[in-house]
């Protein structure tokens, strides 16, 4: 018997549909699970197996153990600081000093809650303010000021040197230099006046510190300040250094060689201050492990070398006990 061409055109397909259907559906459903399921493996689940239950737990006892290490460095460095103090024949009762390392926050503190005078170290915050105006827009960095009558601190120094006198107009950018490189008093109450007077500065620099703004007394006859104070103004420039790097510049080559940059060899971006028997020094030590450190003296014979001196000693500190923590 003779089958026609559409007989066997029916029969192929009658027969491609049972292959499909019992064969060829089944196999590609099989071959794509065991292609998901590869996949999912390849990323993880989200059910830790044994392997990565060790791993966490791994990570968890090594988080432990360098918690347990800083916790030791700081106790060392609690008391290396007490015993550094009175190797430089300082009584506590005539400094005040805070310290902080950026990688561990390892941290030491001495009367920092109390006030001291500020002296120049003041002029930090002020700087930093202004170079904030200057950074939102607020302020061109082109921008002039009047240096009025009120504004005279210092007749012999200051920005007078600088060629500018009583009435004229000193650019900003040659305020804020020599507010930080010279301490020049006069450009300071200049940059002062443009913000409102001391009263309205102190208000605006709360920025930098959670603290009561009762907690600094400035004027004419009060310039007090908390060390703790300064150590916030201190982390608050270092986390947004990228900001005032006209100003670090600045604060590296002021006073050099001297105060905290006096016995150590790596940058340091300091604020000095000096009035009476009040001697100064607050800044950020950019090592390889930084930190911040304010000291405040009061009636301390040969302030600026122990400061400097205090500062050698926290570095070596640093270097051979908290940095290593880092690594």
């Amino acid at each position: 018997m003779k089958i026609s061409k559409s007989g066997q055109t029916l029969t192929i397909i009658i027969n491609t549909r049972k292959f499909m259907r019992y064969y060829l559906i089944p196999f590609c459903t099989v071959l794509a699970l065991i292609l998901v399921l590869s996949w999912t493996a390849s990323r993880g689940t989200g059910i830790p197996d044994s392997g990565t239950k060790d791993y966490y737990e791994g990570l968890r006892m090594a988080e432990a153990e360098q918690d347990m290490k800083v916790s030791e460095v700081q106790d060392e460095f609690s008391s290396f600081m007490d015993s550094c103090i009175r190797g430089q024949g300082i009584s506590t009762s005539d400094i005040a000093i805070g310290y902080y390392n950026f990688d561990t926050g390892i941290h030491y503190s001495l009367n920092t809650g109390r006030q001291m005078t500020a002296a120049s170290t003041y002029k930090l915050p002020l700087c930093m303010y202004i170079y904030d105006l200057i950074h939102s827009g607020k302020l061109s960095s082109n921008a002039t000021m009047k240096f009025s009558r009120s504004c005279l601190y210092d007749s012999e120094g200051g920005i007078i040197s600088y060629g500018y006198w009583v009435g004229d107009r000193v650019p900003v950018m040659t305020l804020l230099e020599t507010t930080i490189t010279q301490s020049d008093n006069n450009a300071a109450h200049i940059l002062m006046k443009y913000l409102g007077g001391y009263k309205a500065y102190v208000t605006k620099i709360q920025k930098y510190t959670d603290e009561s703004p009762d907690l600094a007394d400035y004027s004419r006859s009060h310039n007090n300040i908390r060390t703790a104070y300064m150590m916030d103004v201190l982390s608050y420039l270092y986390h947004h250094q990228d900001e005032y790097k006209t100003l670090i510049s600045n604060m590296e080559t002021a006073a050099e060689n001297e105060y905290l940059q006096k016995y150590v060899s790596v940058p340091v971006a300091h604020k000095y201050g000096n009035l009476d028997q009040t001697e100064n020094d607050a800044g950020i030590v950019f090592c390889s492990s930084p930190y911040a450190i304010a000291v405040y003296t009061h009636g301390v014979a040969n302030a600026p070398d122990k400061i400097g001196k205090i500062n050698k000693a926290v570095l070596d500190f640093t270097n051979t006990h908290i940095e290593p923590l880092t690594r």
